[in-house]
């Protein structure tokens, strides 16, 4: 029996960059990442780093499955042009 998996926020701690929460764990580490803000409204509520896509889609759906606040009605801005 597969057990569905849930996802928790991504602490901000010094090793983000090196270990993040995906589907197996942990992430292979040397990759590009890229940090966006979640908005929920007009609120930034969390913070994902994804390492795949690179795009605002790719963001928000980190976003809304990663971050509590979200109730699943973010959208992402690159962290860079807040």
């Amino acid at each position: 029996m597969i057990l569905p998996i849930q996802f928790q926020p991504i602490p901000r701690t010094a090793n983000t960059a090196k270990i993040s929460n995906n589907m197996s764990g942990i992430r292979p580490s040397g990759r590009n990442t890229t940090t966006w803000a979640c908005v929920h409204g007009n609120t930034v509520v969390g913070e994902v780093t994804i390492w795949w896509g690179h795009t605002t889609g790719d963001a928000a759906w980190a976003c809304n499955n990663w971050v509590a606040a979200c109730l699943r009605g973010c959208t992402a801005v690159n962290a860079m042009y807040i």
